[in-house]
């Protein structure tokens, strides 16, 4: 498996730019955890997980949503989470490999 270890932003059909933070590959097992606020002192997570081989997980930014979604290798939308950027807490990238994503200590 060969997977670009640099993060570098890259555009699709629609021209929108998206980051690949740390690793580019597609891989099975490939996963991504959402903290969300919920207000009061409560929170909620949710995972969004690269099912079959050849999908991946990318996160997209922007007018106040973050989007998290699984891709097939030629780009076409399997399943996707959109969120409030004010109340996301943490999104966490888990590489299937077991590989940590560049920068990482």
């Amino acid at each position: 498996m060969s997977c670009e270890n640099a993060a570098q932003p890259r555009s699709n059909r629609d021209g929108q730019i998206r980051w690949y933070a740390g690793y580019v590959c597609s891989v099975k097992g490939d996963r991504v955890e959402i903290v969300i606020d919920l207000g009061a002192g409560a929170t909620r997570g949710y995972q969004v997980i690269a099912t079959r081989a050849g999908r991946r997980v990318e996160i997209t930014t922007g007018r106040g949503v973050v989007e998290v979604s699984e891709v097939t290798r030629n780009g076409t939308l399997v399943r996707s989470a959109r969120f409030m950027s004010a109340r996301v807490i943490a999104l966490v990238e888990h590489p299937a490999d077991g590989e940590e994503p560049a920068g990482a200590s």
